[in-house]
């Protein structure tokens, strides 16, 4: 253990450092009494002390070198040989590597790369020395950490880099059998992919082109989140999967990075096969104000059959403001004397009209004021009411 005088000269972090590899489990010492057997004639036989297996120190030596050297190099000044340094806690690394001290080797690596705010040179060893094995030691301790309390891991992942990416996607999308955790920490690797995934576009193109639908899914997600217009690429290839999970997934990246090309390429998915990436289509076209998105929602509006699409075409029209889808939203509205739209689609095209806003969509709201569904009532009242 470090002698509380040596302690003292080191600075705040490595202090810290030393308190944690110094500590020692109270449970653990002292030694309980040598095991008794009761003999035929009830006399307590005491057994013969049996010696101790041989101790391996190599391992104890081994931590308490990566111990030293992590202190030394985090307490050297910048007018220190630096280079003696780093290499003395290359050395000392490798050593505890060789004895799977992969709890010591991920504290000294986290040490090395919080010191890398304020030197380079610290952060550049510490992705020098990191492995898959220790950053994935450094995962499990971000998924273990509540949500709430995560950021400072994922960003410690972030510094390291590509690897961290690497091994995010390698672990999110490992066999269930072998995965860390269930379906909440999977739920956590895919959340910090999608935040520090953007930083190694190489590994996100590599996801693009998995057999893996859900590979390929979280990659578009990965691309969606980072809004970058050289993604789209990409998602010119996903918004046509064959799995409709992929396309929707495209076509929500779409509208998160915009511009008239990703508006095009949702309009296409407008007359999808499967009806979740139809209304994702519609939204993305309403949202990115489509060229040309007009006249095919309201063609939609006319042949759909699927509620939650229909929902989003009327959405997607009151987007666009304009006058010429007043009437097939009316219809949506109000229906006929013998069958009316169930109440979320009546709800969205009374929206979508007041948004509109011209003399006769204001009428049909008026006239609507009053309908005998209180749902509807309440949404078309709030639509009249004067904006601040």
């Amino acid at each position: 253990m470090t002698d509380t005088s040596d302690r003292d000269g080191l600075s705040p972090l490595a202090r810290a450092l030393s308190s944690v590899f110094d500590e020692t489990d109270e449970d653990d010492v002292g030694s309980a009494p040598a095991p008794t057997e009761a003999s035929s004639d009830g006399d307590a036989e005491v057994r013969e002390p049996t010696a101790p297996d041989p101790v391996d120190t190599r391992a104890e030596d081994a931590g308490a070198a990566l111990k030293a050297a992590i202190s030394a190099y985090l307490t050297s000044s910048e007018g220190d040989p630096r280079d003696e340094a780093a290499e003395a806690l290359r050395q000392a690394y490798s050593e505890a590597r060789a004895s799977d001290l992969v709890d010591e080797l991920a504290d000294a690596l986290s040490a090395l790369a919080r010191l890398g705010g304020s030197r380079p040179a610290a952060l550049e060893l510490a992705r020098d020395l990191a492995t898959p094995d220790v950053v994935r030691q450094l995962v499990i301790r971000a998924v273990e950490t509540p949500a709430a309390s995560r950021a400072d891991r994922v960003r410690l992942l972030r510094q390291l880099g590509e690897l961290s990416v690497r091994v995010l996607v390698d672990e999110a999308h490992r066999d269930p059998a072998e995965q860390i955790g269930g379906l909440r920490e999977r739920r956590a690797m895919v959340d910090m992919l999608l935040e520090i995934g953007p930083d190694a576009p190489q590994v996100i193109n590599e996801m693009m082109e998995d057999d893996r639908w859900y590979v390929v899914r979280n990659g578009v997600q990965v691309l969606g989140e980072a809004g970058l217009s050289d993604g789209l690429q990409h998602l010119t290839g996903t918004v046509a999967h064959e799995d409709a999970r992929v396309r929707r997934a495209s076509v929500v990246a779409l509208q998160q990075i915009g511009g008239d090309a990703a508006g095009l390429l949702a309009l296409a998915r407008l007359d999808d096969e499967d009806a979740s990436v139809r209304a994702a289509a519609a939204r993305a076209v309403g949202a990115l104000g489509a060229e040309r998105g007009v006249r095919q929602l309201l063609a939609l509006l006319d042949r759909e059959a699927d509620d939650d699409v229909i929902v989003a075409a009327c959405r997607a029209l009151g987007d666009y403001r304009d006058p010429s889808a007043v009437t097939a939203l009316e219809k949506k509205a109000t229906g006929s004397f013998f069958s009316k739209s169930p109440t979320e689609i009546r709800i969205a095209a009374y929206r979508a009209l007041a948004a509109i806003g011209t003399p006769k969509a204001q009428q049909l709201l008026l006239e609507a004021a009053n309908d005998k569904d209180s749902r509807v009532r309440s949404a078309v009242r709030a639509s009249l009411r004067p904006r601040a």
